[in-house]
């Protein structure tokens, strides 16, 4: 099973109707205590690259950002506190877990 399975998201290509260009998007069927997780919609492909770096230097015991930030998700809160990520203060998911998470939206991001 895949983390993308696990925590109940899909990843899909939204197409706007008017002109035909696709858009990568992150969903979950049902709300839950994961709802937190579509935030990964914000994440552009080197934000993703930054976010799982950082994730493996946390989990390998190496200096990490504590609060990775970038503009195009300037109001999302998230923590990274070995061994947990936090966002929106509120939520919590296992460093591993996000980072295959990651790991599994990159590959579908990239061609």
């Amino acid at each position: 099973m895949t983390r993308q399975e696990q925590y109940g998201l899909t990843f899909y290509n939204w197409v706007i109707p008017q002109n035909g260009r696709r858009i990568p998007m992150c969903r979950q069927g049902v709300i839950d205590e994961y709802s937190f997780l579509q935030v990964i919609n914000y994440f552009s492909i080197n934000e993703t690259k930054f976010l799982i770096e950082e994730l493996e230097k946390a989990l390998n015991g190496e200096q990490y950002d504590n609060y990775p930030s970038s503009q195009s998700f300037d109001d999302l809160w998230m923590e990274l506190h070995y061994p947990n990520v936090h966002i929106y203060e509120t939520d919590v998911i296992p460093m591993t877990d996000f980072k295959e998470l990651l790991e599994e939206w990159l590959s579908f991001r990239q061609p």
